[in-house]
């Protein structure tokens, strides 16, 4: 899969034009009452979830990136993210921009890191490691509903370096925002990918539903 999704600032595979229908399919995943991960299927590898207070709500680790054949592989964590994680994550995040085509104001990238280490702000960013290398990373948004008196969860954007995808990081990543969601209980888990991006799809297939729904965006 290309474990790439977004939403929220950049425009999908190029600039949009003042009214567009763009196509984008919706996802949900199901939260349950209590801090656990669902969607497993019973032939994955176990994921260990630590639920911790603070900022750093979640961290969680997971064989199913290791190679068998290889104990020496370095396992992959996913945790919330570090202020020392800025120049990893600012590569990252400029390679997620080169995938959507879209080139955001440096300004917006400094404030929206500095708004993931804000505890007042409901903008939420966990990181994927092997080590001390960053792989990966999900961006998520807690928000109010009319739908419910409870919050929902909107994961903004998801990315995986491409030399790691198809290991399962970004299934590791998802459930990370999950366990954000359940923690702070929301009601609802969700995001959007573009109709071609057919690769992550396959994920998303796997661990949530499609609701349906397609996201229409007007100019400001």
């Amino acid at each position: 899969m290309t474990e790439a999704s977004g939403g929220g600032d950049g425009q999908a595979r190029g600039e949009a034009p003042p009214l567009v229908h763009l196509a984008e399919k919706s996802f949900e995943i199901g939260l349950s009452s209590r801090h656990e991960l669902v969607g497993f299927e019973p032939t994955c590898a176990p994921t260990i979830l630590r639920i911790r207070e603070g900022r750093n709500t979640h961290s969680l680790q997971s064989s199913e990136t290791q190679d068998p054949m290889n104990s020496n592989q370095e396992p992959t964590l996913a945790r919330a993210i570090e202020e020392n994680d800025y120049e990893q994550w600012r590569q990252l995040w400029l390679d997620y921009q080169v995938f959507y085509e879209v080139k955001l104001p440096a300004e917006v990238t400094r404030t929206t890191f500095q708004r993931f280490l804000d505890p007042d702000e409901p903008v939420f960013s966990a990181v994927a490691t092997q080590d001390d290398r960053l792989i990966g990373f999900v961006n998520s948004v807690v928000h109010r509903s009319t739908w419910s008196t409870a919050d929902f969860c909107y994961l903004e954007d998801l990315y995986v370096s491409p030399d790691i995808r198809g290991g399962g990081t970004g299934k590791l990543l998802i459930e990370s925002v999950q366990a954000l969601a359940q923690q702070r209980q929301c009601a609802r888990l969700y995001w959007h990918t573009h109709e071609t991006n057919k690769r992550a799809q396959k994920l998303y297939d796997w661990v949530a539903q499609n609701s349906g729904f397609i996201e229409y965006r007007m100019t400001l």
